[in-house]
């Protein structure tokens, strides 16, 4: 009786133990190892079995997709079975046995089905990583705390509004959103299954951004009911999500944006008006909720002559706005040396009254000499004027001479007031 053959080798259940490269006791042992968490072992286990097994061309091509789907259930993090495996495996082995009729597959071919299988696996995971706020390709990946991901400049426009996670919505505590790691992992794997479309998304991110040549005479707008003069010190505390926006954008960049007052118009509105001071952020204090606490310094005056509108709020073509009149001649130096004798003797007599100490933390040091009149007149106009209408026509005011000759009678007046209130000029009376 002539001896029973035996059962090829990659369907055989194997039941031994120790080094078997018997598919079935590969895949159960390599299962078990993934299922603990194992997957390293498990990946020098079959990649061992591989090397043994170069006789059997359908053993090894068993043995490689065992391999295959260890691998993509690692990148994955999801956990394997042995469905998963014979599954994968069926498919392979109904291809072989349709190609074998024909004999052995050529490898041009088969480059070329695998080719069409990963298009195919590529072109699904397309919806997964689309952003949710944008609905457009992740670009700049980041991951919150509570584990959902977003376009990082998206997370920033979100954050905005709520510091909650715009899809549990669990309290996000950023202190800066922009500063926020990107996910490396994930945006390699949608550099490298979507290359173009990433290339577009930075093109598209890129375009957004303010360029350096637009910022030269656009200036962000920020209207409030105040008006301030160059070198004058302005804290602000910033709550609205599009001026939230906004500082973020120029902490980037300059630092700086337009302060410009409202007026009063024919029909009792109001509207913003052309003539502002440029603000300078010297300091930022972020809070958990979005708010923030700024530090500013005015610098120079500009003049609106157009605006538009972005993410709400305003952006304006601006000008410098300067004195047109002569500021070196003889008459305004007389003018400036009186207001600088009369300055002078009230800041001697008068630096330890608290209203002098607490104008002079708000306007800063008095501008020498080199600085010129215009820089006095400005001064004492953001320290002494407290009228709104009546500070916006002395900053719209471009005649130095003016604005001293105003200023004149207005730190005369404020002396007499003060010091007279305080006594010490009736004391310095009869002490002479």
């Amino acid at each position: 009786m002539p001896p029973k053959p035996k059962a090829p080798a990659n369907t055989t259940k194997c039941i031994c133990v120790g080094a078997c490269v018997g598919f079935e006791c590969v895949k159960q042992r390599s299962t078990a190892l993934v299922t603990f968490g194992r997957s390293e072992e498990a990946l020098s286990l079959v990649e061992k079995a591989i090397q043994e097994s170069t006789n059997d061309r359908q053993l090894l091509e068993n043995l490689e997709t065992v391999y295959g789907a260890i691998k993509s259930s690692e990148r994955r993090n999801k956990p394997l079975n042995a469905a998963a495996i014979t599954a994968n495996v069926e498919d392979e082995c109904t291809g072989h046995r349709k190609s074998s009729d024909v004999g052995d597959i050529p490898n041009e071919s088969t480059a070329k089905r695998r080719r069409v299988d990963n298009d195919s696996f590529v072109s699904t995971l397309a919806d997964h990583f689309d952003c949710i706020l944008c609905s457009k390709l992740l670009y700049e990946p980041v991951t919150t705390c509570c584990g959902h991901t977003f376009c990082r400049a998206c997370l920033c426009r979100a954050v905005d509004n709520s510091d909650a996670c715009p899809m549990c919505r669990t309290i996000l505590h950023l202190e800066d959103p922009s500063a926020m790691p990107i996910t490396n992992v994930l945006r390699t794997a949608i550099m490298h299954c979507f290359p173009d479309e990433y290339d577009i998304r930075r093109k598209e991110t890129e375009a957004d951004a303010p360029s350096a040549e637009n910022a030269l005479n656009r200036l962000p707008l920020f209207p409030l009911n105040a008006v301030v003069f160059p070198m004058q010190r302005f804290p602000m505390h910033i709550f609205e999500p599009r001026y939230r926006l906004m500082l973020r954008r120029i902490l980037k960049g300059s630092r700086k944006f337009g302060l410009v007052a409202f007026k009063r118009t024919s029909d009792g509105g109001s509207e913003m008006c052309d003539v502002g001071c440029v603000l300078e952020v010297t300091k930022a204090e972020r809070f958990p909720d979005g708010r923030s606490l700024i530090q500013t310094v005015a610098r120079e005056r500009f003049k609106v002559k157009g605006r538009i509108e972005v993410d709400g709020y305003y952006v304006g073509r601006t000008e410098v706005y300067e004195d047109t009149e002569e500021t070196d001649s003889e008459e305004v130096r007389e003018v400036e040396q009186r207001v600088r004798t009369i300055l002078g003797g009230l800041l001697e007599r008068g630096a330890q009254l608290p209203p002098i100490q607490h104008a002079l933390r708000r306007a800063g040091q008095v501008p020498t000499e080199v600085q010129g009149a215009a820089a006095l007149g400005m001064w004492l106009a953001g320290m002494l004027v407290t009228d709104l209408n009546e500070r916006q026509q002395m900053l719209e005011l471009q005649n130095s001479k003016k604005r001293l000759l105003e200023m004149e009678g207005v730190v005369s007046r404020f002396r007499e007031s003060l010091l007279g209130a305080s006594g010490l000029e009736s004391r310095e009376c009869c002490i002479q």
